[in-house]
């Protein structure tokens, strides 16, 4: 998760949304693992949810709700 939170930070990208909320199942096949480790793991959980509220507040709204990653 970390590495793919960076990559994404160093070129820009955003997490792939649905209906505005990361989408954990396309972030977690970019991770390279299940979707399940999103809910078996609060630190994973936590690193995503972090990324998220940084995201809200720099992208504009109309961004956060199209994004597919």
């Amino acid at each position: 998760m970390r590495k793919y939170l960076r990559e994404l930070w160093a070129h820009e990208g955003s997490l792939p949304r649905d209906a505005g909320e990361p989408n954990k199942m396309l972030i977690a096949r970019n991770c390279g693992f299940s979707h399940d480790v999103l809910y078996a793991y609060p630190s994973v959980t936590a690193l995503l949810e972090e990324f998220d509220r940084f995201e809200r507040r720099r992208l504009p709204q109309s961004q956060l709700e199209s994004t597919g990653g």
